[in-house]
């Protein structure tokens, strides 16, 4: 493309947003990611709270695709992940079968939330700001915040966010991928994570549950790089957190904490600290079917973990695609 410098606005600052934007670096476009959140990194996210810490969201990720294992050689070359050795089972009242492993485990050092804010050096992110309107004006797009504040002109704009909020973004804009989009289901999960003062007598440092509330349970701590504190995540079933969504917080938490004993049949001590949260949206039902979406004419494309599937690598893939595409556009 010749004449002024292209510009391109990333909506979403999680893996696929990041993935998307350090892939147009080389095509030398202008690119500004938008993120609503305070921090980058989307659902690979972090909490810190009385000396305890948790990976609150997404809790490891591993790769099967080619492109993805590749990168992350680098990542551990760039000591910024590492592989989770530890003992992984699957459980059912009590009864535990070790989990075999495809493919390693790997997590963000020293936290989950540490790998987006690598990626996010390598680009420009603007944490913060809520996207809330597109609209085409003078053959580009401008964009604005909840507030209306302007946030600008873009010849481009990549939307990396959840279905529900790109389909909301694009009602007025495209209303056939408003439309698909709004036929995709992402399911609201609770997130207990649990704070102990001695280290409790479970046997496994991570486990997915069978005819339970609880889908997943981790002890945070046996991740490489954490504090050794005894840190906890347990994460209800989709379909618990749908079905008991009229519960209040603090009856949620004494139920999967009180789930959390019947499963593994194990006595807990009373938690020092007992932190809820709730994603929403959190993991995708439905998926697109296709890695992204792009309209070179139009200027607008889709990206996310929602295109192929619920995790990291899904999340990267889709974002990689979307980035080579763009470049190509801007380059031809």
């Amino acid at each position: 493309m010749s004449g002024s410098r292209e510009r391109i606005a990333i909506v979403g600052a999680g893996m696929a947003g990041l993935t998307c934007a350090t892939a147009l670096e080389l095509a030398g476009p202008e690119v500004i990611v938008f993120e609503a959140a305070y921090h980058p990194g989307g659902r690979m996210a972090c909490l810190r709270q009385d000396g305890y810490e948790f990976d609150s969201g997404l809790p490891y990720f591993s790769a099967a695709d080619e492109r993805f294992r590749f990168t992350l050689e680098h990542w551990l070359e760039e000591g910024v992940i590492a592989p989770w050795e530890g003992w992984f089972v699957d459980l059912e009242h009590g009864n535990f079968l070790r989990r075999e492993q495809a493919a390693p485990w790997y997590v963000g050092v020293p936290n989950m939330g540490s790998l987006a804010r690598h990626l996010s050096g390598l680009c420009r992110v603007e944490c913060g700001v809520r996207v809330a309107g597109i609209r085409r004006e003078d053959g580009r797009w401008r964009l604005s915040d909840a507030a209306g504040r302007d946030l600008g002109h873009f010849d481009q704009v990549l939307l990396a966010v959840p279905a529900a909020v790109a389909g909301r973004l694009l009602e007025a804009v495209v209303p056939e991928w408003h439309e698909r989009l709004s036929a995709l289901e992402a399911t609201r999960t609770w997130v207990l994570m649990l704070g102990f003062a001695e280290r409790q007598a479970l046997f496994f440092d991570a486990a997915y549950v069978s005819d339970s509330p609880i889908n997943w349970m981790a002890r945070n701590n046996s991740k490489p790089g954490r504090a050794e504190r005894e840190s906890w995540v347990v994460e209800a079933t989709p379909e618990w957190t749908r079905h008991f969504a009229h519960l209040a917080p603090e009856e949620v938490a004494v139920r999967l904490f009180r789930a959390m004993q019947e499963a593994s049949g194990v006595h807990l001590d009373a938690p020092q600290l007992r932190v809820l949260r709730a994603w929403q949206p959190g993991r995708a039902i439905d998926v697109l079917g296709e890695p992204w979406l792009y309209d070179s004419d139009a200027g607008l494309g889709l990206c996310g973990d929602w295109c192929l599937g619920t995790t990291v690598e899904a999340a990267f893939l889709s974002g990689l695609g979307l980035g080579e595409a763009v470049s190509e556009a801007v380059l031809s």
